[in-house]
């Protein structure tokens, strides 16, 4: 098994010593992790330590006072309501957005390294439409690499919740002409960690962001393997 990290690729030998060697671009795993792996590997395991963090300080307090998330017995229930609420939602949230901005970076990345490794002379900017539409089209069309339409569509659905969340906190309203969008991503993306509170705010569980970089991980893996000039 190999173990992919900031200082190489590490494996153990038959005789239980850890061998280090360095990544070799022109082979399609070690280009993937280069490119965004390893950033999406520091996120989850980020993601796992704030978590963690924030249980810690929750149980923390209520060992000091029983009725810490109490509204009328608490200590402090201000600070209490932002340990339990606030964290938990800037932490995901922030962390989800960050994903989303890894993922476009990514696919611009790849797009970007076939238009100079085949002296392609256009990119995804003859295409129209987010970054990430362009990037599917020129990676089904030029690069000619099949797209996997429940993927992608996926990835379109996230693209509703990552709008929300940059343009409205995450908030919804019932006048926003996108709350249809928004309520169809979350019933496509059931199962994935996110909810809608009291039908007014996106709320993503611990997994969400945990689910959204898995996707985005087995996406971005499988074209670094379709492209043909790599190992």
């Amino acid at each position: 098994m190999r173990v992919f990290t900031r200082f190489g690729i590490e494996r153990t030998n038959s005789e239980g010593v850890i061998i280090s060697t360095s990544y070799n671009l022109k082979k399609a795993e070690d280009f993937y992790y280069v490119l965004v792996g390893l950033e999406l590997l520091d996120l989850k395991s980020f993601l796992s330590d704030m978590e963690i963090n924030i249980q810690n300080q929750k149980e923390y307090m209520l060992k000091h006072d029983s009725n810490a998330f109490e509204f009328l017995s608490s200590n402090d229930f201000n600070y209490a309501h932002r340990v339990d609420v606030r964290y938990p939602y800037l932490l995901r949230n922030s962390a989800f957005i960050s994903t989303y901005s890894l993922l476009e970076s990514a696919l611009n990345d790849i797009c970007n390294h076939y238009k100079q490794k085949k002296y392609v002379h256009t990119d995804i900017n003859k295409f129209r439409g987010a970054i990430i539409d362009k990037a599917k089209k020129f990676i089904n069309i030029d690069i000619g690499i099949p797209t996997k339409q429940i993927e992608w569509k996926k990835m379109d659905h996230y693209r509703q919740i990552r709008n929300s969340i940059v343009h409205n906190r995450g908030y919804i309203f019932s006048s926003d002409a996108d709350t249809r969008k928004i309520n169809l991503a979350i019933n496509r993306l059931k199962g994935s960690g996110i909810s809608l509170r009291n039908q007014s705010m996106l709320e993503l569980d611990e997994n969400a962001c945990i689910n959204f970089i898995i996707l985005i991980e087995t996406l971005l893996l499988d074209i670094c393997k379709s492209l043909t000039y790599l190992e």
